[in-house]
Parts: C-alpha cells; structure tokens; sequence
C-alpha cells in the first residue's frame, strides 16, 4: 500500500507505451521499429 510519502514510479513515456502495447498484440519487431519511428517524428519538437 502506497502512502502520500511514499515516491512512486513515473509513468511510462510515450514511445515506451506505444512499444509495449505493440508487443501486447504481437506486431512483428520491424513493425513496432516503424511505429515507434512514426510516432517519434509525429511529436518531435525540431
């Protein structure tokens, strides 16, 4: 059990998300490189 004091883990960035939801469904490894790569450009600040 958690208490106010107690720090807890950040939550996953986005590109972790996506990655591990990926997984989950069991894309194929190039796929979820393509995805991760998408999204990455998608929300890039350049």
């Amino acid at each position: 059990m958690q208490n106010e004091n107690t720090p807890s883990a950040p939550p996953p960035k986005l590109l972790d998300q996506v990655r591990n939801r990926i997984r989950i469904k069991h894309y194929n490894i190039r796929t979820e490189t393509q995805y991760v790569q998408w999204v990455g450009a998608m929300f890039s600040t350049k």
